[in-house]
């Protein structure tokens, strides 16, 4: 995955962003990503970028830290916000 400084920060980019990787991790199409579903995704992305992955552990706590209705896994909205974090602090570190 490539893209420039400014996209990080383009609220549509980063909205297209999440629904597509929302979509693809949420393979029995319920609409939510479960534990399991955010682990395989998260080992995905580890794998293509050499970035490590984060324990069993620091997954629940992700989770659970953008979960905002707490009930074990994440709605678009909330995988959104996750994703949001991400890209400002990827912003942050270029």
């Amino acid at each position: 995955m490539s893209f420039d400084k400014e996209q990080l920060k383009n609220v549509e980019f980063i909205k297209a962003t999440a629904n597509g990787l929302f979509a693809e991790a949420d393979t029995d199409n319920n609409g939510f990503v479960d534990l399991a579903e955010f682990s395989k995704l998260l080992t995905d992305f580890s794998t293509q970028t050499e970035i490590p992955l984060p324990s069993d552990a620091e997954i629940k706590e992700i989770i659970s830290n953008f979960d905002s209705n707490k009930d074990g896994k994440f709605g678009l909205e909330e995988f959104t916000e996750f994703i949001k974090l991400i890209f400002e602090m990827f912003y942050n570190s270029l």
